[in-house]
């Protein structure tokens, strides 16, 4: 049986779009813009790719309704061309019919149901009470537990794993080495141990997991099942590889979860909800439908409906941007200013040295206080007036002191400056004035171990009163 072939005439009929050139030009195949050349139909929907689009070769093109004409080429005008030319590349690439039987390698229980249009290929393995639907294809080495179901039209690909009371509606994908039903992570500390000794006594994981009709689920995830109930993954979601979802997980329809996303146990994921690659969320949380999160956020709080979140912890997108913003501001300020500070250890030119740190010490305040325009700084220390209390002024400017030269020194200076400037030094002056102390600390023989202490320059919440914690431990 030969190719596939259609017109550009036909192809705008079954995706619903209006030809501007020759309906009649034959379409063999999709490509590219880089790749396509005659007899094949591409597509431009993304204008970063103009160059491509201009020397491409392909017989026709599919593009938005707005694009210009050009001689000699053939379009196909859509209001979407990104899925027109999806659903043109399914006439061309149409997914795979089963051929129906049972592979005499392959291994299905006296008790299970296998329908008589499906297709169990060789080393497939289908335990007691399990069924799988009409025109269902299990691919070499998929595992379906006892009492497992698997719907109609679904594709199992190689290793995949549906494990015992586990469901899978109609239409569903499992790519291949997913595994649908693993125990949830659930142990109970029990310091006893029946006199052996603590330990981490494992919770019985009887619940299930449930995927509705057309969810796929790529390669190598792993959804666990409930501790009791279920975990349910909604309808027409979509899920990418290496993602991990814990017991208890609802995920509502149409979301999509991007590539080593991560979802712990019990939280509820609303409808159209869409996770960035590598993103993170913790249990127990309510995410609002529509709710966005970009890549490696980190959500660690409720979500409200249409939210678009960044960064960890996670902000409102435009927030976290003009964080990022003025973080990069503030490593060049900081950077200025350790130089600066630097210059002191210099007897010669104090006087220059001194005008030079005044004027990076100012430029680097300006560039700490866009923080605390957006409460990021100003709310760091859950309790600062006992803390600063406790310690008294003369106090805090040693912890200040003790804790390294540049960036975090002025900066926990500054954090505590706009705190509570009535207890602090007031002015540029006492930036100076506390730097010096800490450029003489430099020389302390133990310098080295006194700056040793911190982690990673992150506006964390709890930070300022990490660093106040540590310094009493010195």
């Amino acid at each position: 049986m030969g190719a596939p072939s259609f017109t550009l005439a036909e192809i705008a009929a079954r995706v619903g779009g209006e030809v501007a050139g020759d309906g009649s030009v034959p379409i063999a195949g999709v490509a590219p813009l880089e790749a396509a050349g005659p007899g094949t139909l591409s597509f431009f929907a993304n204008k970063r790719y103009r160059n491509a689009y201009q020397q491409c070769r392909a017989a026709a093109v599919v593009v938005e309704p707005a694009e210009a004409e050009a001689p000699g080429r053939n379009l196909l005008r859509v209001a979407n061309p990104y899925l027109a030319f999806a659903k043109a590349a399914t006439l061309f690439h149409p997914a795979r019919a089963p051929v129906a039987g049972i592979d005499a390698r392959a291994f299905v229980h006296p008790a299970a149901r296998v329908d008589g249009s499906a297709e169990v290929m060789a080393l497939a393995s289908v335990g007691a009470g399990a069924a799988v639907g009409a025109r269902s294809i299990l691919f070499p080495g998929v595992v379906l537990g006892e009492g497992a179901r698997v719907g109609q039209d679904c594709i199992l690909y190689p290793h995949a794993v549906l494990r015992e009371g586990c469901t899978l509606g109609d239409r569903v994908i499992l790519q291949p080495g997913c595994v649908i039903g693993a125990d949830g992570f659930g142990f109970a500390f029990d310091p006893e141990g029946e006199g052996a000794g603590p330990r981490h006594y494992k919770v019985p994981q009887v619940g299930v997991v449930v995927v509705e009709d057309d969810v796929e689920i790529g390669a190598n995830s792993c959804i666990d099942r409930a501790t009791l109930g279920a975990t349910r993954i909604g309808r027409g979601t979509k899920v990418d590889n290496l993602v991990q979802l814990g017991h208890n997980v609802e995920v509502g329809p149409l979301s999509i979860l991007c590539g080593q996303v991560g979802v712990a146990g019990s939280t509820k994921l609303g409808m159209g909800v869409v996770v960035g690659g590598q993103a993170g969320i913790v249990g127990h949380l309510h995410i609002g439908d529509g709710a966005k999160f970009g890549a490696q956020c980190g959500v660690m709080h409720d979500v409200e409906p249409g939210a678009v979140l960044g960064g960890t912890p996670s902000r409102p997108h435009g927030e976290w941007l003009r964080v990022e913003a003025a973080l990069g501001d503030a490593v060049g300020a900081s950077r200025r200013l350790t130089l600066a500070a630097g210059a002191l250890g210099d007897s010669s030119g104090l006087q220059s040295a001194r005008a030079e740190l005044l004027l990076q010490a100012r430029a680097f305040s300006e560039a700490m206080r866009r923080f605390g325009t957006g409460g990021v700084y100003l709310n760091f220390t859950r309790e600062p007036d006992r803390v600063i209390d406790a310690f008294g002024s003369e106090k805090y400017e040693r912890l200040v002191a003790v804790k390294g030269f540049g960036r975090w020194t002025a900066e926990m200076f500054l954090i505590f400056r706009l705190h509570r400037p009535d207890v602090l030094p007031v002015g540029d002056l006492g930036i100076v004035k506390a730097i010096e102390r800490l450029y003489r600390l430099r020389k302390r023989p133990d310098a080295k171990r006194i700056m040793k202490v911190g982690q990673p320059w992150r506006p964390y919440r709890s930070v300022a009163s990490w660093y106040l914690w540590q310094s009493l431990t010195l």
